[in-house]
């Protein structure tokens, strides 16, 4: 008895995994497509000890599938799956308007966002324009999900935030993985099936403990291609769209300029060095302007200690001037 669930069940393995196709990395990607395996029932009246199954219990036998002709092969395989991406950097004078018309827009065409992110604040920005004379850049990211429907329709429009300087998009092709996965869980569906059939007929507990076993490794691997399966439809309904605003004073044209004269070079050189004076010198009066009062403290203490040297150089002159002469010599004092 024991001999005969070890068959049925290796019989229901082998042919479940025979129905399953090749994996698309094994085969070349412009070949047929995977045909979704057609299954039929027999009794198998041969086997050890006469009987295949539970005391002579027709054991469920899968046709072995064949690859359908192109035609059926096409449709089985329409529509491709498709991972589609794009990128845009935009420009922006209204950074918190644009901020505000993209989110919008993601929420218009059924979206949400992912990913966002925002650089930049009150604080520094007022720090900066007091060092410097100007703003730094804001900026903010956003990594969106859009449906895939309203690929083409959000990516024109998204171009209305702003000035767009860089745009990029690709689509990553998983149809062969994806039917391939499809078709490995349908097998295991159907293992699955047939082995609760045969739980349902064993009458030992050696055949219910095997077969419970088979059983909770099929329901494991159907979980997993469940959830791969899950995974890929979110990637393919729902687009990724990364979108990247910086705010600017003036737009990057959209053409490169024409090449300069040398005169014109020499203009753009001298302004450039007269605007690196002037703001070094705004960029100088602030700095003393903001450490005044440190500033004071430094040169009273200097002062200070410039006062206590000189007066104690004043004494030691004085002292010098003041000493008595000595007795002159007897040579002296004889004339």
């Amino acid at each position: 008895m024991k001999r005969s669930v070890i068959l049925a069940i290796a019989i229901v393995l082998l042919l479940s995994s025979c129905g399953a196709p090749k994996s698309a990395d094994n085969g070349a990607s412009d070949s047929a497509g995977y045909s979704s395996p057609e299954y039929s029932y027999a009794e198998q009246n041969k086997g050890s000890g006469g009987g295949g199954g539970m005391g002579g219990a027709p054991i469920p036998v899968q046709e072995t599938p064949e690859y359908r002709s192109e035609e059926s092969a096409a449709e089985v395989l329409s529509p491709r799956k498709l991972i589609k991406r794009a990128s845009l950097n935009i420009e922006t004078k209204d950074f918190d308007g644009a901020i505000t018309a993209a989110e919008q827009l993601c929420a218009d065409f059924g979206g949400y966002i992912e990913n966002s992110s925002v650089y930049g604040g009150d604080k520094a920005y007022l720090s900066s324009y007091a060092d410097y004379g100007y703003y730094n850049q804001r900026r903010a990211d956003y990594t969106m999900r859009i449906p895939e429907k309203n690929y083409n329709a959000f990516l024109r429009q998204a171009g209305s935030i702003g000035n767009v300087t860089y745009k990029s998009q690709n689509a990553e092709d998983i149809t062969d993985t994806y039917y391939d996965m499809a078709s490995r869980l349908a097998a295991a569906e159907t293992r699955r099936d047939r082995l609760m059939a045969l739980l349902e007929k064993a009458d030992t507990m050696d055949s219910i403990i095997q077969l419970e076993r088979a059983l909770s490794d099929t329901i494991y691997e159907i979980d997993g291609y469940t959830g791969a399966l899950k995974h890929y439809d979110n990637q393919v309904d729902y687009s990724y769209f990364t979108i990247s605003l910086t705010e600017v004073v003036e737009f990057t044209p959209e053409e490169a300029p024409p090449p300069i004269t040398l005169g014109e070079r020499i203009g753009y050189a001298a302004s450039d060095a007269w605007n690196g004076l002037v703001n070094g010198a705004q960029a100088l009066l602030v700095w003393i302007i903001r450490n005044i009062f440190t500033l004071i403290i430094l040169a009273a203490i200097a002062l200070a200690a410039i006062l206590i040297v000189r007066r104690v150089n004043n004494k030691d002159k004085k002292g010098k001037k003041t000493v008595t002469p000595q007795n002159k010599p007897d040579d002296e004092t004889k004339q």
